[in-house]
């Protein structure tokens, strides 16, 4: 999520944006469309990392719940209703706090990805302006 900020530059990199932003503004342009694009990219992908490692420990614990009402089933045959029902319960709690964490996940990345659109637009409207001025 960190990531999410652009880097700060040494002032040689900074003079050299300067110089670009003025004297190639296309260029400049370009180069601040690529790295918020590749900035998102990192986002989505590590987003997704986190879905998929929050799917995986979901599947894990519905492999063991499964494995537990198999065994509940050839031991306590008389029971397993109840057995049934408990774990149903257990699996839809589960399910319930992944989604919400996912949920949680969609909205904070939906929030940076925004946050960075508005300042990305931003920073090209001025500079839009600064190349309109100079014209």
């Amino acid at each position: 999520m960190t990531k999410a900020l652009p880097e700060k530059k040494g002032l040689l990199a900074q003079i050299g944006d300067f110089a670009k932003a003025v004297f190639m503004p296309t260029i400049y342009n370009a180069d601040r469309i690529s790295e918020t694009q590749a900035r998102n990219t990192d986002i989505t992908i590590q987003t997704n990392k986190e879905i998929e490692a929050s799917r995986q420990k979901l599947r894990i614990q519905e492999l063991k719940l499964q494995e537990f009402q198999r065994q509940a089933n050839l031991t306590f045959q008389p029971e397993e209703g109840n057995l049934n029902r408990s774990l149903q319960s257990e699996i839809a709690r589960l399910n319930r706090e992944s989604q919400t964490q996912e949920g949680l996940l969609n909205r904070q990345i939906q929030e940076q990805l925004a946050k960075l659109n508005r300042d990305f637009q931003a920073n090209e409207g001025k500079l839009n302006r600064a190349h309109q001025i100079q014209l």
